[in-house]
C-alpha cells in the first residue's frame, strides 16, 4: 500500500494449477512483468500526489470537520438542558448551513491547490513514461538475436514537450476546471444529507454526524481526478513516443491479473489500437498499453529470423490464474453464469465518449446484454396498376450548423446529458418525492427500522441517484470550454464579408473619442468574431465605422445615421493571446458583438421583416410597460432578458426597431445551451434568421 492508497499488484503472471499458482515464465510473462513494474512505478509518484492531496483537503476542510465534531457535543448539552428536540434541530440546521457555506469557500481555495498538485504529479508520470518506455519497447520486440548488430533506435521526449502533456485534463480543458467543480458537488451533498437526516426523523447528532461524512466526497473525487489524469499524461506521453519511433507500429491493452480488475478492462485486454487512437479508459483505470513492435527480421530485412515477439495476456490468459471466488467477484453471479455459458466477455461490455474522461469503458447493464435489437426497415406502399404514383415534396433541408433542434442535440452531446435541465429537475423531484413516500412509511417503527429503510433505499437506488447527481452537476457546472466547443458548431462555413474602418473624422459629439491603434485592433476583432457566426447575405454597404466614447450612461451604441458603432472606452481591453471570448453578458466583447446586430438589422431587408414578424407574433396581446427600474418601455412576454422586449415605434410609422436579435445574439453567444433551454423559440429564429438567412 503507498502513502496515497495506491496498491502495489504482483508483477508476474500466474496459471493456476490445482490448488497451486505458477509463475508465467514465457514472452507473455516477462512482457506482463515488464508492464507491472512500469504500473508500481508510476503508483509510487501517485501515491505522493494523492498524499499532498489528502493533507491539503484536510486542511481546507478541518475548521468545518472540527465545528461539525464540536457541534455534536453542543447538541448533547442542549439536550441534556431539556430543550425541545424541535428546537434543537431548528438551531443544528442553520449551523450546519453556516458550516457548509464556510467549507464551500475553502474548497474553492483547495480547489487551485488540487489542481497545482495534480500538474506536478502529471509532471512525474510523463518523465517516468519517458525514461521507462524504451526498456518495455525492447521487451515487446522480443530477444535480440545475437547476429544482429542493429538496435531499434530510441528518441525521447524533450522537455518542451513534456510540459506539453502537464496541466490539461482528457477533455481538453485546463485541470482548473475539473476541480472547479469539486465546491459545488460537496456542499450539494452535505446539503442533501441534512435534508435526508431530517427528513428521516434523526437525532439531532445522527444527522450532524451524517453531513460530516458527506463532506469527504470532495476528497475522494479530487483523488479521483489525480490519479485518472496522471495516467492519462503517463498515457498520452507513451502514445508521442510510440508515434515517434518507428518500430513502434500501435499498442495493445493490457490489463491486470487481479480480483479486482474492471471487467471492461478484463474483456479489452490484448485488443490493438493504432498509436493515434486515444486508449479507452475509465476513473482509476490500471491498464497499462503495450507497444506492438515490427520483428527483428523486419526490422533487420532478414526474414530467415524468428519472431520472438510476446503476446499480450488476453482475458483467458488473465483468468487463467484467478480463482472462480475472484471471478465471481470481478463479473457478478449473473454475468458469470452468462460467461460460463458461453457469453463472450466483449459482449458485456462497451465503449463511450465521456465530457470528462474522453472515451470511456463501461460494463452495460444486464438487460442490454444480448445484441443491439434490430429494426427492419418499413417496406415500401404498394401502388395499384395505372395509378400514378404522386412526386415526393421537396424539402429544403438545413444546413447542420441551422438546424435549431439539431444543435441543441449537439450542446447536450458536448455535456454528456440528453435530457434538458427541466426533466431533469423533474426526475430529482420524483426521485426525493418517491423516496419520501417510501421512507414514511417507517414514520412510526423503532430508529433501528427506520435507519435499516433507508440504508435499504440507498442500496437500492444507488446508480440512479448517482445517475440524477451526475446529470445536475453537468447542468450546472457547464464549462468555458464546453460553450467554446457549442459556440464552434454555430460558426458559418461562408461569413459574411465586411470592412472595418476607424472613423478618425472629427467627432460629432463632444463625448466621441477617436480609438488608438490598439483600441482599434481590440475593437476590429471583436467585430471579427462575431461575423464569423453570420452567413454571408446581399446586405446595402457592408463598411462598418468603429469609434470610442465617454459617455456613462452607454456601455455600446450604434448609429445607422453615421453607421458607426460607438463602444465605451473603459469597455475597451487590450485583446491578447489567452483571449476567452463571451465569459460575461455584458462583457466588452458581447456589447461589440449587441451593437455589431443592430448594424445588420439596419442592412437586411429580409431579417428586418422576419424579425419585425416574430415580435409581433411574440408578444400579440402583451401591453407596453416600463422595465424594472428604468422607463424604458418593453413588451415584457417572457424574454430571458426583459430588455429584449424594448420597442421602438412612433406613433405615424409604429414599430420600427427591437433589441430582439441583438440581445438574442448576446445570449446566444455567452451561453448557447441555456439560451437553448430556456427560450428555444427565440434561439430557433436567431440561428434561422441572424447567424442563417432564413431558410
Amino acid at each position: 500500500m503507498h502513502p496515497g492508497g495506491g496498491v502495489q499488484v504482483s508483477p508476474f503472471l500466474r496459471v493456476r494449477d490445482g490448488l497451486h499458482l505458477k509463475r508465467v515464465n514465457d514472452g507473455t510473462g516477462r512482457i506482463y512483468a515488464a508492464s507491472q513494474k512500469f504500473r508500481n512505478d508510476l503508483l509510487e509518484r501517485e501515491g505522493v500526489a494523492i498524499s499532498r492531496m489528502q493533507r491539503a483537503y484536510k486542511a481546507a476542510t478541518k475548521a468545518s470537520i472540527d465545528e461539525l465534531e464540536a457541534l455534536e457535543g453542543r447538541i448533547a448539552e442542549r439536550e441534556a438542558n431539556g430543550e425541545p428536540p424541535s428546537e434543537t434541530i431548528l438551531w443544528m440546521r442553520q449551523r450546519i448551513i453556516d458550516n457548509i457555506e464556510e467549507l464551500g469557500r475553502n474548497l474553492k481555495k483547495f480547489s487551485r491547490e488540487g489542481a497545482q498538485i495534480t500538474e506536478d504529479g502529471q509532471r512525474q508520470a510523463v518523465e517516468l513514461a519517458n525514461d521507462a518506455t524504451e526498456s518495455l519497447v525492447e521487451t515487446a520486440a522480443g530477444k535480440k538475436p545475437a547476429s544482429v548488430d542493429v538496435g531499434l533506435g530510441w528518441t525521447a521526449l524533450p522537455n518542451e514537450t513534456i510540459e506539453t502533456f502537464v496541466g490539461m485534463a482528457g477533455n481538453g480543458s485546463p485541470l482548473g476546471e475539473l476541480f472547479a467543480t469539486i465546491p459545488q458537488v460537496t456542499t450539494d451533498a452535505m446539503q442533501m444529507a441534512l435534508v435526508q437526516g431530517i427528513s428521516l426523523g434523526e437525532g439531532p447528532r445522527t444527522v450532524a454526524r451524517r453531513v460530516r461524512k458527506a463532506a469527504d466526497i470532495g476528497r475522494s473525487r479530487a483523488e479521483t481526478i489525480a490519479r485518472t489524469e496522471m495516467i492519462r499524461a503517463s498515457r498520452e506521453a507513451q502514445r508521442q513516443l510510440y508515434t515517434q519511433n518507428p518500430a513502434v507500429q500501435g499498442y495493445r491493452r493490457q490489463a491486470t491479473q487481479d480480483s479486482r480488475v474492471c471487467l471492461a478492462c478484463l474483456a479489452l485486454s490484448g485488443t490493438l489500437h493504432a498509436t493515434d487512437q486515444i486508449m479507452p479508459s475509465h476513473p482509476n483505470c490500471r491498464c497499462v498499453m503495450i507497444p506492438a513492435t515490427m520483428s527483428w527480421a523486419e526490422i533487420t530485412g532478414d526474414s530467415s529470423i524468428p519472431d520472438t515477439r510476446p503476446e499480450v495476456a488476453t482475458p483467458e490468459r488473465i483468468l487463467a490464474g484467478l480463482s472462480e471466488a475472484e471471478k465471481l467477484a470481478i463479473m457478478g453471479p449473473a454475468r458469470f453464469e452468462l460467461y460460463k455459458s458461453g457469453k463472450p466477455l466483449l459482449d458485456m461490455v462497451q465503449v463511450k465518449e465521456n465530457q470528462d474522461w474522453g472515451p470511456t469503458t463501461n460494463v452495460l447493464p444486464l438487460r442490454d446484454i444480448g445484441g443491439p435489437l434490430r429494426v427492419q426497415p418499413p417496406k415500401p406502399p404498394k401502388v395499384t396498376d395505372g395509378v400514378q404514383v404522386p412526386k415526393p415534396v421537396e424539402v429544403i433541408k438545413l444546413p447542420d450548423n441551422r438546424n435549431p433542434e439539431l444543435l441543441l442535440q449537439k450542446f447536450r452531446k458536448i455535456i454528456g446529458v440528453n435530457e434538458s435541465q427541466v426533466e431533469i429537475e423533474s426526475q430529482w423531484a420524483e426521485y426525493q418525492q418517491r423516496r419520501l413516500d417510501y421512507l414514511s412509511q417507517f414514520a412510526d417503527k423503532s430508529k433501528e427500522e427506520q435507519t435499516a429503510a433507508y440504508d435499504k433505499w440507498a442500496d437500492d437506488n444507488t446508480e440512479l441517484f448517482e445517475d440524477l447527481l451526475s446529470k445536475r452537476t453537468a447542468r450546472n457546472q457547464v464549462t468555458d470550454t464546453q460553450r467554446q466547443q457549442m459556440r464552434d458548431l454555430l460558426k458559418s462555413e461562408n461569413p459574411l464579408k465586411v470592412k472595418i474602418n476607424n472613423d478618425d473624422v472629427n467627432t460629432s459629439l463632444i463625448t466621441d473619442r477617436i480609438l488608438t491603434k490598439q483600441q482599434f485592433s481590440t475593437l476590429s476583432k471583436y467585430v471579427k468574431d462575431a461575423v464569423t457566426y453570420i452567413d454571408n447575405r446581399s446586405v446595402v454597404n457592408n463598411q462598418i465605422n468603429l469609434k470610442g466614447t465617454v459617455d456613462n450612461s452607454l456601455g455600446g451604441s450604434y448609429s445607422f445615421v453615421t453607421n458607426t458603432i460607438r463602444v465605451h472606452l473603459d469597455n475597451i481591453k487590450t485583446y491578447s493571446n489567452n483571449y476567452k471570448p463571451y465569459l460575461g453578458y455584458t462583457g466588452d466583447d458581447t456589447i461589440t458583438a449587441h451593437e455589431f446586430i443592430h448594424w445588420l438589422d439596419y442592412r437586411d431587408d429580409k431579417l428586418k421583416k422576419s424579425t419585425m414578424d416574430f415580435y409581433e407574433r411574440r408578444t400579440a396581446g402583451d401591453e407596453l410597460t416600463r422595465m424594472t427600474l428604468s422607463n424604458t418601455k418593453i413588451k415584457r412576454d417572457k424574454w430571458m432578458a426583459e430588455y429584449t422586449g424594448r420597442a421602438y415605434q412612433e406613433e405615424s410609422d409604429g414599430l420600427y426597431e427591437t433589441e430582439v436579435n441583438t440581445v438574442g445574439m448576446q445570449l446566444l453567444l455567452h451561453d448557447p445551451l441555456k439560451f437553448a433551454e430556456t427560450d428555444f423559440e427565440h434561439f430557433e429564429h436567431i440561428v434561422k434568421n441572424v447567424l442563417g438567412t432564413g431558410l
